[in-house]
């Protein structure tokens, strides 16, 4: 059984589980009255009451929330670290990751099912960019049913983030990118979804809760690389330890195993250590004494300060590195196919002057026409005619003329096969210029399409991967229209030369038609009017005609694919200048875009940096605290 058809199994298993816990989903589950949701104990007691597995009242909970509860815009736009509780997102029905993580480790624990709740990493917005993850940015759970441990993700089970456009102009006020909207949309495979899929989207700060034999590394799931044949492990040593653990203790653990698995995760350190030395105060244990319980205090404010300290040493230049990565991929794939195709309109953009003087060109080429015309229309072709006097038959001039006759027949038959040849690749080479010319002209009528959608996602603000795939097309199209262009260049040198090789070796065929009517002319005299030789004389007139007229048929040709040209030139060139207004426009969404993500990150740093401040602040005030005054 090859990769292919397991990972297709695996799908498929997937899907047909989360749609039977859809059909498993009660009806009642989904709206609670509204006694019932007066406390987080009321309402785990309405949604698990008649309920015997766990499972179902886990399923229960999941369906709850994920139909109630809805994200908080502002505090995910602001990108907030202030959670709320479990009773005041129930109340508001609004929240972020860690609130909706937070209520479902609350609901389920008040119906006995022992939950755990789970902070890590998952993409951003600037997942192309991102080469470090030294801060955790997203909070799920575990939860553990029928002896097993599964993983929950009520964050993403409840709906999609949208982003619209607003009515205010895009130059004129600061809301110049479209408004980010929460669209509810109830998805049931992120309820005890498989750990191989669960960990191609979500990192855990700490390992174990990856579910896997074999542990998936930070570097591993930044480039996508995850083990094929990975053994998922739903009971462990390690997940045992933490059914016994408190609170502050598991989540003690979750961060010194988050240090050890990435050495730039300090992000939690910190809090973890204020929470154990809170948790020792609250416990009041009379069997340790005071001495043993300053010292024990004093080592995890020690522990919380230093934590903060190492985490702020690194927010600054991780950040730093975000944002030149930023400004590479925005001069990569934003700057560099906007600059790419701003050349070729440079280069291709024709002025009134310029389109002037190509009409007078088409005036031109209509009179050379007409006077072509009328002077075949006066043109006196030769006949062959008996002469007034009779001649005496010349044996030995007649066959010296007819060798010299072989001798031209045999050229104009050469002449005339490499006359036939070139014709046809003239014509095949006007066949393959149109065709070339045609999808040239359709291609830059369509790098508008994808210029345009560009800008309208740089304005939704959408993740650096969508806009890569974005610029990839512009990129794409651009590359053709590079290479057709290059073709169209090489077909007009092609058909150039054609033209003029084939114009002189019409010259050459016209000069031995008229050299073998003389030689004709003087058999028929010196044959005494042999007819044979007025047939060939008068078969050459009908060639030699032919010829012209053919000349004459070209030049109308010539005529009528330069006025053609220059209408195509004509539209061309007003979509090529709706481009350069677009191109416009594109210049100042793109800094204005680089500005904003710059920002962001910068927004990020700040509040990590308050975080850190707040930490160290309160852990040297507890610190000194205990001190002075050597008591509790």
């Amino acid at each position: 059984m090859n990769k292919f058809l397991l990972l297709t199994i695996l799908l498929l298993t997937t899907f047909f589980s989360s749609f039977s816990q859809i059909r498993e989903v009660e009806e009642s589950a989904k709206y609670a009255p509204k006694h019932a949701t007066t406390s987080v104990a009321a309402l785990a007691d309405y949604l698990t009451a008649n309920e015997n597995t766990d499972r179902q009242k886990a399923l229960n909970i999941y369906t709850w929330i994920v139909h109630n509860i809805e994200l908080d815009i502002k505090a995910y736009t602001e990108k907030k670290v202030h959670y709320e509780t479990a009773e005041y997102v129930l109340k508001k029905r609004k929240g972020i990751s860690h609130d909706f993580a937070n209520l479902f480790l609350k609901l389920c624990e008040s119906a006995n099912i022992e939950t755990h709740l789970i902070t890590g990493h998952i993409f951003t917005d600037n997942k192309s960019i991102t080469t470090n993850f030294y801060k955790a940015n997203h909070s799920w759970n575990s939860v553990y049913l029928d002896g097993e441990w599964h993983l929950v993700d009520v964050t993403w089970g409840c709906g999609v983030i949208s982003k619209q456009q607003t009515k205010s102009s895009f130059f004129k006020k600061k809301s110049n990118f479209y408004r980010p909207q929460f669209i509810s949309k109830v998805d049931y495979s992120y309820f005890c979804t498989s750990p191989k899929l669960f960990i191609e989207t979500h990192l855990p700060s700490n390992p174990v809760w990856q579910l896997l034999e074999y542990e998936v590394t930070v570097q591993d799931f930044i480039a996508g690389r995850f083990p094929f044949a990975n053994t998922v492990v739903r009971n462990s040593a390690k997940l045992d330890e933490y059914i016994l653990l408190e609170d502050a203790e598991s989540f003690y653990i979750d961060a010194k195993n988050a240090i050890s698995y990435n050495k730039k995760n300090f992000s939690t350190m910190g809090v973890a250590s204020l929470k154990m030395a809170e948790s020792m105060l609250d416990k009041k244990d009379s069997t340790i004494s005071k001495e043993e319980l300053h010292d024990i205090l004093s080592k995890y404010y020690e522990e919380a300060t230093n934590s903060a300290y190492s985490y702020l040493r690194f927010i600054d230049l991780y950040s730093s590195i975000e944002i030149d990565a930023l400004k590479l991929w925005v001069r990569h794939y934003l700057q560099q196919p906007i600059d790419k195709r701003q050349k070729f309109i440079d280069r291709n953009w024709i002025n009134k002057d310029e389109i002037k003087e190509k009409n007078e060109q088409i005036t031109s080429a209509y009179n050379y026409y007409q006077e072509l015309k009328h002077k075949l229309g006066q043109k006196k072709y030769p006949e062959l005619k008996k002469p007034r006097r009779e001649v005496d038959y010349d044996e030995f001039y007649i066959g010296v003329q007819q060798a010299r006759l072989v001798g031209i027949d045999s050229a104009i038959s050469v002449s005339f096969e490499h006359h036939k040849t070139l014709e046809v690749e003239k014509d095949t080479i006007n066949a393959k210029l149109e065709h070339a010319s045609r999808d040239l002209r359709n291609l830059s009528s369509r790098q508008i399409k994808f210029l345009g959608r560009l800008e309208y996602l740089l304005k939704a603000n959408v993740s650096l991967n969508i806009l890569e795939h974005q610029a990839h097309q512009v990129m794409h199209v651009e590359s053709n229209i590079k290479i057709l262009s290059q073709q169209v260049k090489a077909l007009e040198k092609l058909r150039t030369e054609n033209h003029t090789v084939l114009s002189k070796q019409t010259s050459v065929l016209k000069r031995l038609y008229k050299d073998k009517q003389e030689l004709l002319k003087g058999l028929y005299i010196k044959s005494k009017c042999n007819e044979a030789y007025k047939e060939e004389y008068d078969k050459i007139t009908v060639s030699t005609k032919s010829i012209f007229h053919k000349q004459l048929d070209e030049k109308y040709h010539q005529y009528e694919k330069l006025k053609e040209h220059v209408s195509t030139l004509e539209i061309v060139n007003e979509n090529l200048t709706q481009q350069k207004e677009l191109i416009k426009q594109l210049d100042a969404i793109v800094i204005a875009f680089t500005d904003l993500k710059t920002k962001e990150i910068e927004k990020d740093a700040q509040e990590a940096k308050n975080m850190c401040d707040n930490i160290i602040q309160v852990s040297l005030e507890k610190a000194n605290s205990i001190k002075k005054n050597k008591t509790l």
